[in-house]
């Protein structure tokens, strides 16, 4: 398990974020926007990856957790696969879990979030039911968030949706979702969405528009914003917005320790959206 200045022996973090991409790396450069976002909100934030390793992601000066990686064997996303593309058996599994849980302790973080999973990520469900039993067992107990695209593949297998929604109900307190409600709103992909209402918060989507950094050069430091008040609160836009962006999104820490999701629309989101109903 390789380590970015996580945290010193004693010293708990704000937010703790969790990712694992299995193809391609998407899931990871969003993770990758929002740390960057909460660290330069000076908000110490440690992301961990489990899944392969990408040289040069940006995620300002935030901490940086590699678990033994895992992969999807194929696009079916029925195995898991380590490093050397070898299915994973129940030992490595047992391993990553328990070094997973492990960290969760050192790090005792205010708030946790958890990409995609329960709507997704299900094969990682041995390392991600024992964290958050973890998690809710912790005094004080953080907050517990879901981070998530707009889109989902609505699984037909009723009973593994029973498990999303059980799941979620259990342990989660917020689904940060990264869409717009008014141009593609989660019901259009997931059916039982009125069940998830309540505690369903769009952000706007998160742009990126920070290029992998070059492996041979030395990534500067990304400057950091003073913390606003005595408090350890903090506002953060995520990406400077360029004239295409549809949203600036924000997020904060209040004192309770919940990350809510601010967002300002821009002008051209108008356009941008007949643009795109238009293709």
């Amino acid at each position: 398990m390789t380590e970015r200045a996580a945290a010193r022996p004693g010293e708990t973090v704000d937010v703790l974020v969790y990712v694992q991409h299995l193809l391609g790396i998407g899931h990871l450069r969003r993770a990758a926007v929002l740390v960057r976002s909460l660290d330069r909100a000076g908000l110490k934030t440690v992301l961990v990856s489990g899944g392969m390793p990408v040289e040069g992601l940006d995620i300002g000066a935030a901490g940086f957790v590699q678990l033994p990686p895992a992969r999807a064997m194929d696009e079916t996303f029925k195995i898991l696969a380590d490093a050397h593309g070898q299915p994973v058996d129940e030992a490595w599994m047992a391993a990553r879990r328990d070094q997973l849980r492990a960290l969760y302790h050192k790090l005792r973080p205010r708030v946790l979030i958890v990409e995609l999973f329960p709507f997704g990520r299900r094969k990682m469900r041995f390392e991600l039911l024992p964290l958050l039993d973890a998690a809710r067992e912790s005094h004080p107990r953080p907050q517990i968030l879901c981070s998530m695209r707009d889109v989902l593949v609505d699984d037909k297998n009723a009973e593994k949706t029973a498990w999303m929604i059980e799941t979620f109900e259990r342990y989660f307190d917020l689904v940060l979702l990264h869409g717009d409600p008014e141009f593609l709103p989660l019901e259009r992909s997931f059916s039982r969405t009125h069940e998830i209402a309540n505690r369903l918060r769009y952000t706007g989507y998160v742009l990126d528009d920070a290029p992998l950094a070059e492996p041979s050069k030395p990534k500067q430091k990304a400057p950091r914003r003073p913390r606003r008040g005595a408090s350890r609160a903090g506002l953060r836009e995520s990406q400077a917005t360029k004239s295409e962006s549809s949203y600036v999104v924000l997020t904060a820490l209040d004192e309770d320790g919940l990350v809510i999701p601010l967002v300002e629309k821009q002008d051209c989101w108008e356009v941008e959206k007949v643009d795109l109903q238009k293709k």
